[in-house]
């Protein structure tokens, strides 16, 4: 259970490591260029459209920046308190969902996004924002221009694209965890049960020996003289005759 925690704590940090590396790519891209037109500066009356902009200059790369910071936040948030584990997960995947909304709602319409961007930067007092919008698209379709979408706007993609698996990884390893949060109880009360199985049932090392109860000793009657087992027991074969004593056919008899 120690080792299975550990792969899984080990898992954890790494997954909000590399939420933090992807929010850095996809921030970094924001001050990429995200749109390019070919035709260079555009020349407008009182002003001029540049013919780049970045990604923090559009209103999709604003919303991309606020979800990459709150995804950067969730991840330094992960690596230092993984208790907030699913929370940080769940806060994860919505960020870079976010992020990946706003740059598809760039490379959807790419042309649409940079007039938009030209009519609230490039107005002046001799050129609203209306007629920018009305000027830009006859001007790009008259003069075959057009607006390709840069490698900064992809590299925001790809780092938002990663938050978002970071975030799933994240709360695949949470669900793991509350899952067998319980398991070290469960197999704590299989142990005590086995134990207590062994101590009723002990190993058979082989035939068993009957051991007879122990029997406290009678007191004996009164006046009766104890004998030890040990003192010698009174002979019942008749005494030897003493080497003194004549036998019959003796020299003794000589003498009557």
């Amino acid at each position: 259970m120690t080792e299975a925690k550990g792969r899984r704590s080990r898992a954890a940090t790494v997954w909000a490591v590399v939420a933090l590396i992807a929010a850095g790519a996809a921030g970094l891209g924001l001050y990429l260029p995200w749109l390019r037109t070919d035709s260079g500066i555009i020349g407008i009356p009182g002003g001029r459209v540049l013919n780049e902009v970045s990604g923090w200059e559009l209103t999709a790369g604003v919303v991309a920046l606020v979800a990459v910071a709150v995804a950067a936040f969730l991840a330094l948030v992960w690596l230092a308190y993984a208790r907030t584990l699913p929370l940080v997960a769940a806060g994860l995947i919505l960020a870079g969902g976010t992020i990946v909304v706003a740059v598809a709602s760039v490379l959807a319409a790419p042309t649409d996004r940079f007039v938009d961007w030209a009519a609230s930067n490039a107005a002046n007092t001799e050129t609203t924002s209306e007629e920018i919008r009305a000027l830009l698209p006859r001007f790009f379709e008259s003069n075959d221009v057009t607006v390709s979408a840069e490698p900064g706007l992809y590299l925001t993609l790809a780092g938002g694209a990663v938050v978002l698996l970071a975030g799933l990884g994240g709360l695949i390893v949470s669900r793991h965890r509350s899952r067998n949060r319980g398991e070290p109880q469960v197999h704590a009360a299989d142990d005590r049960v086995e134990a207590s199985a062994d101590a009723s049932n002990p190993p058979d090392d082989g035939p068993s020996q009957v051991v007879p109860p122990l029997v406290a000793d009678e007191p004996a009657p009164e006046g009766a003289s104890l004998t030890s087992s040990d003192e010698e027991a009174p002979s019942t074969e008749p005494e030897e005759r003493s080497g003194d004593a004549s036998a019959p056919g003796s020299d003794a008899d000589g003498w009557r």
